[in-house]
């Protein structure tokens, strides 16, 4: 019976470790926050979690310009105000990845959601391509900035 009893815990003890050691390489994707530790350009950027995982986010809904187009360094200019904050990571309900691999996730910082307040401030487009739940307010955020003529609307021509 001892025996039994100390295979039992022994087995349990294993068990635990097990699951414990699961959750948290797999906490990385659902842990709603994490640390900016790089900014890639105006949508997309890197966050560490607390579990010490690395992953690469792509803010949903929004679509800055890329390297060697007009307002790129001001896109990655305007994201980089939230490196090295703590922020929070909202999924879209539908799908998790890009095709790049890349976790998809609105960003917010102290509350506030910044793809929205790139878009209202001219830095990026909506990225109208996909649906997601925030689309209609960002789609009214870019109309915004483009009567206002600010940032990108601004600056760069067709």
């Amino acid at each position: 019976m001892r025996n039994h009893m100390h295979r039992f815990v022994a087995l349990l003890a294993l068990t635990c470790a097990l699951v414990l050691s699961a959750c948290a390489n797999g906490a990385s994707k659902n842990d709603p926050t994490a640390k900016v530790t790089r900014i890639y350009d105006g949508d997309t950027v890197e966050v560490t979690f607390p579990n010490g995982a690395a992953e690469v986010i792509r803010l949903i809904g929004i679509d800055a310009p890329e390297k060697e187009k007009c307002f790129y360094e001001e896109a990655s200019a305007a994201l980089a105000v939230i490196s090295g904050a703590i922020v929070t990571l909202s999924p879209k309900p539908d799908e998790d990845r890009d095709t790049y691999g890349r976790l998809l996730r609105y960003v917010e910082r102290d509350g506030k959601d910044i793809g929205a307040k790139l878009l209202r401030y001219g830095f990026v487009r909506t990225f109208p391509w996909f649906p997601h739940p925030r689309r209609e307010d960002y789609r009214q955020l870019e109309e915004a900035a483009q009567r206002e003529n600010i940032g990108l609307w601004k600056v760069c021509r067709k």
